[in-house]
C-alpha cells in the first residue's frame, strides 16, 4: 500500500494523422522514464531538466511569467490563424469538429472564431467559456462531482453508457484545456487532484484516495494494518461495481478471481 503508480502512455498509429492514438496504463514509479528535454517539434529545444528544476524553486508570479515564455516558444503567432466557425446553437458540436481536425501545427496557431453575421463577433473568452460549461455540464455524462469535495468533478465511470462517443469528448477537453494554457485563459472546471496528478506525470499514492473515497482508503489501510491476518479475510483482487442497478464484479489484475489477497502480495 506504499507504493506510487504513475501513468505511462506507448503511442501507436492511428487512421487521424491528427490525432495521437496510445494506450493508458499505470506502472510503478520506478519503472517511470520521463524526458529531460522538451522539445518543439522542429527540433528546436524549448526547456531543459535543469530548467525546469530552476523553475521549481521560484515563486508563484515567477513561475507563471516562465511558464508563458515557455508557452510562446512552441506558439506559431507568425503562421496565420487556425480559424473555427460555429453556428449558436451547435456551438459544441461544431467546436469539436473543428477542434479534433487540427493537425499539431494548428493547435499552437493562434485561433480565430466566427460564427453567424447578425451574431456578431465571438472572442477567445466567449468562446472557452462556452464550450467548457457545456462539456463539464453534469446533464452530459462525462463528468461527476467528487464524493468528498463538490466543488471538483472527476471522470463519470459510466461515461461510455450516458455519453456515446465519449473518447471524443475527452480527447477534446485535454486539447482545450492544454491551449488555455497557451492562450491564458482562466477556465471555469476544478478536476479532481489526481487527475492534475496523472496530466503532470506525479506519482499516485494510496492517500490520493482520501480524496475521492474516503472510506475506502480506511479499510485497505485496515487490511495493511493486520499483518498476516489479512489472509484470514478469504479476499481476492477484484471489486464490486454497481452499473445502473446491476451489481457485478471485475478483477483488479489478471486473474484476480483466483489470486487471494496476503500479506505478501498486499502492494
Amino acid at each position: 500500500l506504499n507504493i506510487a503508480y504513475v501513468r505511462k502512455v506507448d503511442f501507436f498509429g492511428g487512421d487521424n494523422a491528427g490525432v495521437c492514438a496510445g494506450r493508458v496504463s499505470l506502472v510503478t514509479s520506478d519503472e517511470s522514464v520521463v524526458d529531460s528535454v522538451v522539445e518543439c517539434s522542429n527540433g528546436c529545444t524549448v526547456a531543459i531538466f535543469s530548467d525546469i528544476d530552476k523553475a521549481q524553486r521560484m515563486n508563484p508570479k515567477n513561475k507563471i511569467k516562465w511558464f508563458q515564455e515557455a508557452c510562446n516558444r512552441f506558439c506559431r503567432v507568425n503562421e496565420g490563424h487556425a480559424r473555427i466557425n460555429v453556428r449558436h446553437k451547435h456551438l459544441l458540436e461544431d467546436s469539436i469538429k473543428a477542434v479534433m481536425s487540427f493537425s499539431q501545427t494548428d493547435l499552437r496557431k493562434a485561433w480565430a472564431f466566427e460564427r453567424e453575421r447578425e451574431l456578431g463577433e465571438l472572442t477567445s473568452h466567449e468562446w472557452y467559456k462556452s464550450v467548457i460549461d457545456q462539456v463539464f455540464c453534469s446533464d452530459a455524462g462525462l463528468w461527476q462531482k467528487c464524493a468528498m469535495d463538490e466543488t471538483r468533478v472527476e471522470i463519470n465511470f459510466l461515461s461510455d453508457m450516458l455519453c456515446p462517443g465519449h473518447l471524443k469528448y475527452f480527447r477534446f477537453v485535454g486539447r482545450i484545456l492544454g491551449k488555455a494554457l497557451f492562450d491564458q485563459q482562466l477556465v471555469r472546471c476544478r478536476l479532481a487532484k489526481h487527475l492534475y496528478k496523472l496530466l503532470l506525470g506525479w506519482p499516485i499514492v494510496l492517500n490520493d484516495l482520501k480524496d475521492m473515497d474516503l472510506p475506502c482508503h480506511s479499510y485497505l489501510r485496515s487490511l495493511e494494518e493486520m499483518g498476516a491476518g489479512v489472509a484470514n479475510l478469504g479476499l481476492h483482487f477484484t471489486v464490486s461495481e454497481d452499473l445502473l442497478g446491476l451489481r457485478t464484479r471485475v478483477p483488479l489484475i489478471p486473474n484476480g478471481f483466483e489470486i487471494a489477497v496476503d500479506e505478501q502480495n498486499l502492494p
